[in-house]
């Protein structure tokens, strides 16, 4: 695989996979109100902290191109 967004499919289609799997199992011990609080609350806090371990490196690129808004 040389593309990198190849890479990120997979392992989108794999999370989504493994949340819908486990949801369903999860439904049949929860209750539905609790489990849609609880089950966004989790999600919620998986992507906050994969937000914060994964702090992209903002470097000054002069090359690149600044795009501003189209002013008619």
């Amino acid at each position: 695989m040389a593309h990198p967004g190849s890479r990120m499919m997979l392992l989108v289609a794999f999370l989504y996979s493994l949340t819908s799997v486990l949801g369903k199992a999860a439904m049949a011990y929860v209750p539905a109100i609790s489990f849609g609080a609880f089950y966004f609350v989790l999600l919620g806090g998986v992507m906050l902290l994969l937000m914060l371990l994964h702090r992209p490196s903002v470097s000054a690129n002069k090359s690149a191109p600044i795009i501003s808004p189209v002013h008619r």
